[in-house]
């Protein structure tokens, strides 16, 4: 009987990459970090309600990609089953139950949005995902708009607030939105096979890994740049340093990544690198964000 309720709850977590999960609340900690803001009771829900979201969306994804091969945070996926598909639902239905008791009605509203979008990127019957240029722009606007989504609660509407710093959180928004672009190109670079057998014509299929990976580089420059830029401008020179030290070596990498394709195909050192850089990042931003917000204000 334990069989029957632990192995499902397994493989559920497993396929829901919860740690690959948090990459997207990383917009949320941008947010935080560039106004200076603590994280109340509301913030807290708003990003529980957002994460339920993002766990929801990969669950659909992977219930209908039904990989069998290495994904991003999962080397041997479990056999997808139905209650994967139930999972998703009550995922993205608690989520929205939440902001709909306690969040503003715009945060609700952009909520449906990313439901809608999770159905169209992923539901055999659309596929956004197949469509290689559409799919990047979903994953452009899905980071950008997590970052509104967290400016929305943290400023508690109040749009004027916003404004008055316009081209901070424009400079978050644009960073966020390159960064999930940048990532979501990232996990499909290993997926070659399994995407191309399923008829989605992603840009690693299209282009090959080569030209995806420099895409992806491209978008992660950008994103890289933009903070740098904002943390010199507004926040601290030193960390603005050190961040720009630490986004050339990881640049580095994924140039030596490229070089793995013109030889062979090498999974391992794909993964090794895509994780390095994911968890360095987030991790910097976290010991940022909690040092200039909670122990250095002046």
């Amino acid at each position: 009987m334990k069989n029957y309720i632990i192995t499902p709850l397994k493989n559920i977590v497993l396929h829901s990459r919860l740690i690959v999960e948090l990459y997207v609340l990383m917009a949320f900690f941008l947010a935080l970090l560039l106004s200076n803001s603590k994280i109340d009771l509301t913030v807290f829900i708003s990003m529980c309600s957002w994460f339920l979201l993002s766990t929801g969306s990969t669950l659909f994804n992977d219930y209908y990609d039904r990989d069998k091969g290495v994904l991003l945070g999962l080397d041997h996926p479990p056999k997808i089953k139905k209650y994967i598909l139930s999972a998703s639902i009550i995922a993205k239905a608690v989520g929205f139950i939440l902001s709909i008791l306690y969040l503003p009605i715009v945060f609700s509203a952009i909520y449906i949005f990313g439901i809608l979008a999770s159905i169209a990127y992923s539901h055999k019957e659309i596929r956004v995902k197949a469509m290689a240029r559409t799919s990047v722009l979903f994953s452009f606007l899905s980071g950008a708009a997590t970052y509104f989504v967290a400016i929305i609660i943290i400023f508690r509407e109040n749009y004027f607030a916003i404004l008055n710093n316009f081209y901070i959180h424009l400079g978050g928004l644009l960073a966020s939105a390159f960064f999930l672009s940048s990532f979501h190109i990232m996990t499909q670079i290993h997926q070659k096979k399994e995407d191309a057998d399923r008829g989605d014509k992603t840009l690693t299929v299209i282009y090959g890994r080569e030209k995806a990976l420099l895409v992806g580089l491209i978008f992660y420059t950008i994103s890289t740049i933009i903070i740098a830029i904002i943390f010199l401008a507004s926040l601290s020179k030193i960390i603005g340093i050190i961040f720009i030290i630490y986004s050339i070596i990881t640049i580095l990498f994924i140039i030596k990544w490229m070089k793995y394709f013109s030889a062979r195909e090498d999974k391992k050192n794909m993964q090794i690198i895509t994780r390095f850089s994911l968890n360095v990042v987030f991790i910097f931003l976290i010991i940022i964000y909690f040092y200039l917000v909670y122990f250095n204000r002046n």
